[in-house]
């Protein structure tokens, strides 16, 4: 055992202690680096050691187009991180000339939007702490629409509940709350929050006077562009005008980090079994710094036991109580239904996240990769790969 972990910290990656199956010894902007763990614990069924692939470079594409064209020439082994439903057509026309196979999985997790209840802009926060302006913004959103356009007519118009899977204590009517088409109701809450047109020109205004504009950055790792544009579309046809930028997921999350997002696109939801051991979805910010957070300010009053930030509201209060309950209550059970009902009742009603559409996703991979087996998911939730076992995969070109 080593018993100066101060000194480990500060050992080259290579030389740190793991029991993942390969080493990452460079990382860059552009990627990573990996070679094989001479001590990885696992052998195969003949005494092999695994893995079986000796060295591995993790490729960073953060221009879509350039990933779709790097896919379809047969330039990646395995891809299914930031591959959208929107480019299967084009994957799956080149699937022999690109000597590759893309199959269409369910995915966990869905696109959706939560607006930043802790906004630095004050007249904002105030506009986006309203419930009547998020429900306002679920209604306005035309899910046909976006399933038809963005996916298809392969996905599931839905709100979001934070489990997925559904488990058993989900109702029908969370699934569909806020979820119906109507734009009339959408300028009706609007204009009860005191979002109306004061100079005329067809776009709501602040009740400061100054016009409210949402900005909405979003990266392609985080949602189809697709799905963003309409959605900015359907805002903007009731009043709210949305301008819409695709940035890096780097720089997504360093604006979402530093409070400087008017709106949070991206994939959320999680199935029950995970909920169980992190409560992350039901305590602010509502996910760690690769996922969608809102209620920066929120998490940092509780963090600093209200030294610091601003107060949640009381049905966040309820939820930080009620996720404590839920992982410590017998799974499967009356009471452990009775909690994650109101949990889902509390995240749903307050609509934090607007859900969207759920639909299958690629996951792409090149023909000379074998022992490759078919993913039941697309999925970050179970770690993409891990079920499936990557350190069997191996090349039939042996390169």
């Amino acid at each position: 055992m080593l018993s100066h972990p101060d000194k480990v910290a500060k050992l080259p990656k290579a030389t740190a202690p793991t029991l993942e199956s390969l080493i990452t010894i460079a990382e860059s902007t552009d990627g990573r680096r990996y070679v094989a763990n001479p001590y990885f614990h696992i052998v195969d069924t003949a005494g092999n050691q695994l893995p079986y692939i000796n060295e591995m470079d993790e490729v960073h594409v953060n221009e879509n187009e350039v990933r779709i064209l790097k896919a379809i020439n047969g330039e990646f082994d395995y891809k299914s991180q930031s591959l959208q439903l929107p480019a299967a057509p084009i994957l799956l026309e080149n699937q022999k000339k690109g000597d590759y196979t893309v199959e269409l999985k369910p995915t966990i997790a869905m696109p959706v939007f939560g607006f930043n209840v802790t906004s630095a802009n004050p007249e904002k926060r105030r506009v986006f702490g309203d419930l009547r302006f998020r429900q306002a913004m679920s209604v306005a959103m035309n899910r046909a629409e976006i399933n038809e356009v963005a996916f298809f007519g392969l996905g599931e118009p839905r709100q979001y509940t934070a489990f997925s899977p559904s488990p058993a204590f989900v109702s029908k009517e969370m699934e569909t709350h806020y979820t119906q088409f109507d734009p009339a109701l959408a300028s009706k809450l609007l204009d009860e929050v005191g979002l109306v047109d004061k100079d005329g020109d067809g776009m709501r205004d602040l009740p400061g006077g100054a016009r409210l504009v949402i900005n909405l950055q979003f990266a392609t790792q985080g949602m189809p562009s697709q799905v963003a544009e309409l959605v900015a579309q359907h805002w903007t046809s009731v009043g709210v005008q949305t301008t819409i930028k695709e940035v890096t997921p780097d720089e997504f999350r360093s604006a979402q980090s530093s409070n400087q997002l008017d709106v949070i696109p991206w994939l959320k939801g999680q199935p029950v079994a995970i909920v169980l051991g992190n409560a992350e979805l039901f305590q602010p910010p509502f996910e760690n710094y690769f996922g969608g957070r809102v209620g920066i300010l929120w998490a940092e009053y509780i963090d600093s036991k209200g030294e610091k930030g601003v107060k949640p509201p009381v049905f966040v209060e309820q939820m930080l109580a009620d996720i404590d309950a839920f992982q410590s209550t017998e799974p499967g059970s009356a009471k452990s239904g009775e909690i994650g009902a109101r949990l889902v009742k509390n995240m749903t009603e307050n609509l934090l996240f607007i859900g969207t559409v759920q639909a299958p996703t690629p996951v792409y991979h090149r023909n000379r990769v074998k022992n490759f087996p078919s993913f039941k998911t697309w999925s970050y939730e179970y770690y993409r790969t891990y079920p499936y076992r990557p350190e069997q995969w191996f090349l039939a070109d042996g390169k």
